[in-house]
C-alpha cells in the first residue's frame, strides 16, 4: 500500500467518525444515508470530541504518511485539513460562541429548511428523516442548553435566539402543509404528532431564553490581541491597523464613485435625488422584488455563459426562493448557500473543492420594509 493508498484509506475512516459525531454537517453536505435520521450530540461535550477527532486525524495522516510522497491532490488535501483545524481550535478555545449564543436553531433549523427543499431523494424518504430528526430534537435541545450553566451569553445573541425560536414552529408547521397529500397518510400523521409534540419542549426552550436575558452581557468583542492572532491564522498578510487604513481607503472612494454616478442619474442634483430616482424603478412589492431577482440573476447567468467567463455545468441550477422565518433574524438581506458538495449517498473522503458551487439565493424576510432593500439586488 502506497502513501496515497494509505491516505485514503484513513481519510475515510476520519470523515465517517467525524460525520457520524456530526450529521447535520453530512446532510449540508449532500452525504444523507445514514445520516439523515441522526442529531449530533447538542452539548459542549461534542464541540470539544469534534476538535479532538480533528487534531487526531492530522496526527494520524503524520505518522501514516509521507507528505512527499504524496500526490498533489491529497497534498493540498492535507494543507487544508491543518488550516481547518488552526482554524477551528481558535473558534473552540478563544471564540467560544458556542457558549455565548445561544440559538440552538442556528444550524439544525437550517438542515430541515434543505431536507425539506433539496430533491436529493423522494419526498417519502425525505420526510421520514425529518420526522426521525424531529423525534429526536427535545433531547438536543436539552443537551444545547447545559453549553450555557456557567457562561454569560451575548444579549443580542440572545435576542436572536429568542426571535429565532418563536419562528421555528412555523417552518415545522409549513413542512406538514407541504407534505399533505405528497406523503403516505400514515407518515404524515407521524409528522403532524411529531410537530405537536415539539410544542411543550419549543415552549420550554423559549422560556429558557427568556431567563437567560438577565444574565447576558451587552458588550462583547474579541480584542486586538485575539483579533490580529486569527487575522494571522487565515493568512490575510495584514495587521488590523493595515486593514483599518484600507476600509478607509475603500470608503473614500466609493464616496467619490457615489458623488460621480450621481451626477450622471441626475444632473444637477445630489446623491439624495439620485437614490430617489433609483428607488423608484424598484419593485414595490416583496412578490415583485423576488420575480426581478430571479430575473438578473438569469441574466447574469446567461452573460456569463455568453461570454465564456465561467464553466457553468448544464445541470447546475439556481433557485430564489423567500428566507425562512426562523432566519430571518440572521438574514436581513440576502444570502447565498452552497450546493451540495456531494451527491453520492455514499460516504466518501474529505476533499478540498475546486468546482464552483451552485447558490441558492434567500432575499429578506416579508415581515421587513422592502421598500429599503438596497437597490444593487435588483
Amino acid at each position: 500500500m502506497n502513501d496515497d493508498e494509505k491516505f485514503e484509506k484513513l481519510n475515510m475512516e476520519m470523515f465517517q467518525e467525524f460525520m457520524s459525531k456530526n450529521p447535520h454537517y453530512a446532510t449540508f453536505f449532500g452525504l444523507h444515508d445514514p445520516y439523515d435520521w441522526m442529531m449530533p450530540d447538542g452539548s459542549s461535550k461534542n464541540v470539544f470530541e469534534s476538535l479532538e477527532i480533528a487534531k487526531g486525524w492530522i496526527d494520524r495522516t503524520k505518522k501514516a504518511v509521507k507528505f512527499n510522497e504524496l500526490n498533489n491532490d491529497h497534498k493540498i488535501d492535507v494543507k487544508v485539513l491543518e488550516h481547518s483545524y488552526e482554524l477551528t481550535s481558535f473558534s473552540v478555545n478563544e471564540h467560544r460562541t458556542w457558549e455565548t449564543n445561544p440559538d440552538a436553531f442556528d444550524e439544525m433549523g437550517g438542515v430541515f429548511f434543505v431536507m425539506l427543499t433539496r430533491d436529493y431523494a423522494p419526498i417519502e424518504k425525505r420526510v421520514e428523516a425529518i420526522v426521525a430528526r424531529l423525534e429526536k430534537l427535545p433531547v438536543y435541545m436539552r443537551e444545547f442548553r447545559t453549553r450555557f450553566e456557567k457562561s454569560k451569553p451575548v444579549k443580542l445573541w440572545t435576542e436572536i435566539a429568542l426571535e429565532s425560536c418563536q419562528q421555528i414552529p412555523g417552518l415545522f408547521q409549513f413542512i406538514v402543509m407541504a407534505t399533505k397529500g405528497a406523503i403516505s397518510e400514515e407518515l404524515h400523521n407521524r409528522l403532524a404528532k411529531a410537530v405537536t409534540t415539539l410544542q411543550q419542549p419549543i415552549k420550554e426552550h423559549l422560556e429558557w431564553l427568556q431567563a437567560l436575558l438577565p444574565k447576558t452581557k451587552t458588550e462583547w468583542a474579541l480584542g486586538k490581541e485575539k483579533f490580529d492572532r486569527l487575522l494571522k491564522i487565515r493568512g490575510l498578510g495584514m495587521t488590523s491597523e493595515e486593514i483599518l487604513k484600507l476600509g478607509v481607503k475603500y470608503l473614500q472612494e466609493l464616496k467619490e464613485e457615489r458623488t460621480r454616478l450621481a451626477k450622471q442619474i441626475a444632473p444637477g442634483k445630489g446623491i439624495k435625488e439620485a437614490m430617489e430616482l433609483i428607488e423608484a424603478k424598484t419593485p414595490k412589492t416583496f412578490e415583485e422584488a423576488l420575480k426581478a431577482t430571479k430575473e438578473a440573476m438569469e441574466k447574469a447567468r446567461e452573460f456569463i455563459i455568453q461570454n465564456d467567463l465561467a464553466t457553468v455545468y448544464p445541470d447546475d441550477m439556481l433557485h430564489v426562493v423567500e428566507t425562512p422565518g426562523f432566519m430571518a433574524p440572521l438574514i436581513p438581506f440576502a444570502a447565498l448557500i452552497d450546493r451540495l458538495p456531494y451527491r453520492s449517498q455514499q460516504p466518501v473522503p474529505f476533499r478540498s473543492f475546486h468546482r464552483p458551487h451552485i447558490h441558492l439565493i434567500w432575499p429578506t424576510h416579508r415581515y421587513l420594509d422592502h421598500s429599503r432593500l438596497p437597490t444593487w439586488l435588483f
